[in-house]
């Protein structure tokens, strides 16, 4: 692996690293949905920022979830994007029905939902459905970290090459 690479592995691992110190442990469900939701933004906006020569603007869109989700899908070239887009897209949908709802039965539905796309529960876990949310947002976080780190190296790449030709 190239020393660009690493550097470009080794800074996003460096910020998922903090936004995992920042996921709750809790059976809350309500909670542990909004706050995976909150990390998995902050994660999209780095990734967002990390392909724009001026990120400031990106910031003051003061762009919703899922624009910053299908800005994401954009920008980068992948294979993984075919399996973590629907998790995010999932994990939105929970929060979202969370967010505008007091009581909600749908919650639980959309939350066996996003653990069936992430594939995170074996039969016969009996933790918590909070608990395997969490998880999910784990599996999201570690993605997005490893497909901005390779997006933006595969970028860079591209623009030494328009240079040096």
């Amino acid at each position: 692996m190239s020393e660009d690479l690493q550097n470009k592995l080794d800074s996003h691992k460096e910020l998922n690293d903090k936004l995992m110190a920042l996921l709750p442990e809790t059976d809350d469900l309500s909670l542990m949905a909004l706050k995976g939701h909150l990390i998995i933004e902050e994660s999209l906006n780095s990734l967002v920022k990390s392909h724009c020569s001026y990120p400031q603007y990106i910031v003051k869109a003061r762009l919703s979830f899922a624009q910053l989700s299908n800005i994401s899908k954009s920008l980068v070239n992948l294979p993984i994007h075919e399996h973590v887009f629907p998790a995010i897209d999932k994990l939105n949908a929970l929060r979202n029905n969370l967010a505008h709802n007091i009581t909600s039965e749908k919650a639980d539905i959309l939350a066996n939902e996003l653990i069936q796309i992430c594939g995170t529960k074996d039969k016969g876990d009996e933790r918590s459905t909070a608990f395997h949310v969490s998880i999910c947002v784990c599996y999201i976080l570690g993605q997005l970290s490893i497909l901005s780190g390779v997006s933006e190296f595969l970028l860079t790449q591209n623009e030494d090459q328009v240079k040096n030709a």
